[in-house]
């Protein structure tokens, strides 16, 4: 039966993965290649499915007398289920190939899933989303000398009426970057970054997303061009998600630019997510804490005491949610520090001594704030403390501990490590205390009633009418 066939020639790929290269050339290709031949449409397709997995199976010069030829055959079936499941394989089947088995006529049917010219050119409209989809793989196997090769699809993906086809682009531009290096970046992909932050926002999300590693590959000089966009996604308001993605990317971003862009942009920047009014904006800012202190310490700036004593005023900030972001910083930085000294980084001295002096202060003082949350987390800051080395003789850490062990509130205690039953509630903890209860009320006189309009109503003494 045809299924029979159909079946084998789908999985024939992962049997030649775990056999013998010898027995997977002698005995299950011969089998693979006479039912790519097959006059079922379906096996063929099947085989075609699988060409990426068999060829993975294979030695170089296999593939280059097998595999290639197999592949202009499945191409150009007369079945256009066959084609359009060669076309789809293409990407992967080239992604097992290494730079010289890549042969020109290879990238020109791969170019023509995006251009429309060519085999691929009418298949279907799924064509440029596979296409896309592969993209970095493709580059990276032919590497950036055969960027000329692929350029023009490129671009002609770039102007795909399919958003889809863009935000798979979007995505992975940043890859490509990577692949090509500063020169070939900046020439043909910043015309593309400039352009997808000009689209909708499912296919901005994708450059945004990764925009720092983005521009770490470009030269110093282009980047500049590129500190307005910052600053427009940190105003950001109809979408939270994007200040969100600028958050968590603002620790490399430190690092990309100069003094200059920090104080005059950057620092503004990362202060105003602090108290953004969206909780994820406000912690996703807090975790770049330690990077950029780390930044602005090899930098040696001489407005660190002013970066300091405003991230101390969100300890002493009147509205909750910024003294409680100041507590998760303190965690955060406590985590990498602990990190550190765990691997014997010889940072982990300097970074206990920037904690000590510039965070530990406020950071105790949180251990007397009214709003249990806070205190919460100021006692997981304390756990933390208490397995770094530079802290375990601390006196006013040991006493900061010793208060909130005495804490009124479960969620406290069980941030510091007591055992407590579940659900027992802060109320029952204190005492089993009961709220006093309400007088029982006064039983209702049903004994006189009249009609109203029809309504059988109940006269109370000392009561108004009401329906019953």
């Amino acid at each position: 039966m045809f299924r029979v066939r159909k079946a084998t020639a789908l999985h024939i790929g992962k049997i030649c993965r775990w056999v013998p290269r010898d027995f997977a050339v002698d005995k299950i290709l011969p089998v693979y290649l006479t039912l790519a031949e097959d006059e079922i449409w379906g096996v063929r397709k099947a085989c075609a499915e699988s060409i990426a997995a068999v060829a993975a199976a294979l030695a170089a010069d296999v593939r280059k007398t097998t595999i290639l030829p197999l592949f202009d055959k499945l191409a150009t079936d007369v079945s256009r289920w066959v084609r359009n499941a060669a076309f789809q394989h293409l990407g992967p089947l080239i992604a097992t190939l290494s730079a010289a088995e890549v042969t020109p006529k290879l990238l020109q049917y791969y170019a023509s899933m995006a251009t429309g010219k060519g085999q691929a050119g009418n298949n279907d409209n799924e064509m440029p989303t596979f296409c896309a989809y592969n993209f970095p793989a493709v580059v990276l196997t032919v590497g950036r000398d055969n960027w000329v090769h692929l350029e023009e699809a490129y671009t002609e993906l770039l102007k795909d009426i399919q958003w889809k086809v863009r935000r798979t682009l979007s995505y992975s531009l940043h890859e490509i970057a990577l692949i090509l290096g500063p020169k070939l970046t900046q020439d043909s992909l910043l015309p593309a970054l400039d352009t997808f932050l000009k689209d909708l926002d499912e296919v901005k999300v994708g450059v945004v997303q990764n925009l720092a590693k983005l521009l770490g590959v470009i030269e110093p000089a282009a980047r500049q061009q590129y500190v307005p966009l910052l600053l427009n996604l940190e105003m950001e308001c109809d979408n939270w998600r994007f200040r969100h993605l600028l958050a968590i990317q603002l620790g490399e971003l430190f690092h990309l630019y100069d003094e200059e862009v920090i104080q005059t942009e950057l620092y503004p920047i990362f202060m105003k997510l602090c108290r953004d009014p969206v909780a994820e904006v406000r912690n996703g800012s807090g975790l770049q804490l330690h990077a950029i202190l780390k930044r602005i310490d090899e930098l040696k700036v001489s407005w660190r005491p002013e970066f300091v004593e405003e991230l101390q005023d969100l300890a002493t900030d009147r509205l909750f949610q910024h003294r409680l972001i100041y507590a998760q910083m303190c965690i955060t930085v406590l985590q990498t520090i602990k990190e550190s000294e765990d691997k014997k980084a010889p940072e982990a001295a300097m970074d206990i001594e920037m904690f000590k002096r510039d965070l530990l202060p406020h950071l105790l003082s949180l251990v007397e704030d009214r709003v249990a949350n806070i205190r919460q987390r100021a006692g997981i800051s304390l756990q933390l403390l208490k397995e770094i080395k530079g802290f375990k003789n601390d006196a006013k850490v040991a006493a900061a501990l010793a208060a909130l062990t005495k804490d009124k509130d479960v969620e406290v205690l069980r941030s510091m490590g007591q055992k407590l039953q579940v659900g027992l509630t802060s109320c029952k903890h204190l005492g089993g205390l009961n709220p006093t209860p309400k007088p029982n009320p006064e039983p209702l006189n049903l004994s006189l009633f009249a009609l109203d309009n029809g309504l059988l109503m109940s006269i109370t003494p000392g009561m108004r009418r009401r329906t019953v």
